[in-house]
């Protein structure tokens, strides 16, 4: 009798090891891999987290910018030649959104760069924009992780340099450029998540 009960208290004490072995294994499981540039994340990949000093960076969170898998256009005008668009001459990181707007409020053109940018939707995400000087420069310095981004063209930025010029960024050797607003350039529309 006493070995039956001693075999019995040895068993369910090795199931209550392999149970509490068991459920750390499904905790190990359960961890989540931290997102990184190149990841598909939110309608897009990720282009660039920002970092400590950044706009948009809050301390323990993570945030950064979405590019679109694939360019809106191979040759889009970025518009409004000979006309001044207040507000859209921002090069910063953080700044290209609200430069879209202002292009998309002075520039009564249809067919333009950040017009095509706004309108863009992927994955229910409506809330796309052209990128800033800065924010271009950051999908020009993670190209190699960018799906689709054509390396050997020349991207329009929404940084305005006066009334016939617009800063451009040739993503062959990363020269950033004034450019005529004119030219037919190639498009991609980001977000900021």
């Amino acid at each position: 009798m006493r070995v039956n009960q001693l075999c019995s208290k040895i068993i369910i004490l090795l199931l209550i090891v392999l149970s509490v072995q068991a459920c750390g294994k499904k905790d190990e499981q359960a961890t989540v891999k931290p997102l990184a540039v190149g990841d598909d994340y939110e309608g897009g990949i990720i282009a660039y987290l920002f970092k400590s000093g950044d706009s948009g960076y809050i301390e323990g969170q993570t945030h950064g910018i979405v590019v679109s898998r694939h360019d809106q256009s191979t040759g889009m005008i970025w518009g409004c030649w000979s006309t001044s668009i207040s507000g859209a001459d921002f090069t910063q990181l953080g700044k290209g959104d609200e430069n879209t707007s202002d292009i998309i409020v002075g520039c009564t053109s249809i067919d333009i760069a950040a017009r095509l940018c706004s309108n863009y939707e992927s994955k229910t995400y409506s809330d796309w924009f052209l990128p800033s000087k800065d924010e271009l420069n950051k999908l020009y310095l993670n190209k190699t992780l960018i799906q689709d981004l054509d390396n050997t063209n020349q991207y329009w930025s929404s940084s305005e340099s006066d009334n016939n010029e617009a800063m451009a960024q040739d993503f062959l050797n990363g020269r950033q450029y004034s450019q005529g607003k004119l030219s037919s350039l190639h498009v991609r529309a980001i977000r900021n998540f």
